[in-house]
């Protein structure tokens, strides 16, 4: 399909939905789990819509993803597309893999700071790790606010490698990485991603869901494409998956012919369900409040 192939060229930080395949080795405490349907009970399902643009094409579909499992520290969620507005039979399964946490030993600097959310300010403190890939010299430097006076759906951040974990007391996040490899291979990316309000508003059908909205940039460059992207994300912990919407703009400029392309892609929630009327479970970290 034309949009699959449109997102691939998309910067994956300006992504917000996916479905990686993989498993977790071993089972973890229910407070440590990191992954976005977490807490919520099997059966649980989103609808939304996906458009996409680059250039002067476009595309547009409407999927849902139904929760079937969850175990061993990971969801397993379902896809069916669209079509003649009914949808088709479950098309591909995915298995989350958890987002990725820099240990204390990655830990570089540690001080504390203020940050502000709209009027108001809270104190936080400011981590910053560098994270050695498995092959050396590749790193990436992570530096996360974290707030403890301020509770945040659980979400991830796309990035070489495993998606990185934000967890529900990170209110800002800056991601630097250089690959090693030399040009034309050679890849660079710096982003940075923040929350900027913890009550927006969005109406889906006729609920009213408050949203958390996050907003980032990035800037992604190899040898002959330099990406400049924009990134807004509403979420909130009464959706299943936690992602209410998303937009995201880039420009991509080859290098070596000076042509210049506009991409946006637009996901946004039509409707949702649980499996049941009871509220999700409660016994995680970034569970509903």
């Amino acid at each position: 399909m034309y949009l699959d192939a449109l997102r691939t060229r998309m910067p994956l930080m300006i992504l917000a939905i996916s479905t990686p395949l993989g498993a977790l080795a071993v089972d973890e405490p229910a407070e440590t789990l990191r992954d976005p349907w977490a807490g919520f009970q099997n059966g649980a399902w989103i609808t939304f819509r996906e458009k996409g643009t680059f250039g002067e094409q476009s595309a547009e579909m409407i999927k849902k993803h139904t929760l079937v499992s969850f175990s061993r520290g990971t969801s397993e969620v379902t896809e069916q597309r669209q079509t003649d507005n009914k949808f088709g039979p479950p098309r591909s399964r995915g298995w989350h893999v958890p987002g990725r946490l820099p240990t204390k030993e990655q830990q570089v600097a540690i001080k504390d700071e203020s940050f502000t959310v709209g009027r108001e300010t809270f104190p936080c403190v400011v981590v910053e790790y560098v994270v050695d890939g498995d092959k050396a010299p590749p790193t990436a430097k992570i530096v996360f606010w974290r707030c403890k006076d301020i509770k945040l759906p659980y979400r991830e951040l796309k990035c070489a490698g495993p998606d990185l974990a934000l967890m529900p007391d990170v209110v800002r996040v800056k991601y630097e990485y250089s690959s090693s490899a030399k040009p034309p291979e050679h890849k660079s990316v710096r982003a940075e991603f923040q929350v900027v309000s913890t009550h927006d508003e969005l109406t889906i059908g006729e609920r009213k869901i408050n949203c958390v909205l996050e907003q980032g940039s990035l800037i992604e460059e190899t040898a002959s494409i330099k990406t400049i992207a924009q990134s807004q994300r509403w979420l909130s912990d009464e959706v299943p998956g936690r992602v209410v919407k998303h937009h995201g703009t880039a420009k991509v400029v080859n290098k070596i012919d000076s042509t210049t392309h506009d991409l946006e892609v637009t996901w946004e929630l039509l409707d949702f369900g649980l499996s049941s009327p009871r509220t999700p479970s409660r016994a995680y970290l970034g569970s509903p409040r």
